[in-house]
């Protein structure tokens, strides 16, 4: 990990809560979202970092004052993450399998899924950034 919890690379998926370890276990690759984009004519997407930073930032953005109470603001941050987390888990939900390969109908749900998950991680750090942060 490094600063303000921007990975390095994917994170491991055991040392995660299970929600998030199964985004990151299905997350598809680089290599095949740049496959996926290049089939179906798409420019290929932005790097991850960048999408993990975008996600990151608008979350930070969205979240309104917080309590300084720990547990009101924990309840607040996870209210407010939930639907950033089941949206990453509908798009995750109809990726095709990988041993069938990629095909034209099957890109566009690769690349969805690999932007939402990579918001997600995002927003994940924004939230356990701004419950650790002093009142």
């Amino acid at each position: 990990m490094r600063v303000f919890g921007r990975p390095l690379s994917r994170p491991v998926a055991e040392a995660l809560h299970p929600a998030i370890g199964a985004l990151s276990a299905c997350l598809p690759t680089r290599k095949q979202v740049l496959q996926a984009a290049f089939l179906i004519g798409e420019p290929p997407p932005e790097p991850e970092d960048v999408i993990f930073r975008n996600g990151y930032d608008l979350f930070c953005r969205l979240c309104p004052a917080l309590p300084a109470n720990y547990w009101e603001r924990g309840a607040m941050l996870e209210e407010l993450f939930r639907p950033i987390l089941e949206n990453a888990q509908d798009k995750s939900g109809v990726l095709p399998d990988a041993a069938h390969g990629i095909t034209a109908s099957t890109a566009p749900a690769m690349i969805l899924s690999y932007h939402a998950i990579h918001w997600a991680l995002g927003a994940r750090a924004a939230a356990m950034a701004l419950y650790s942060a002093p009142p």
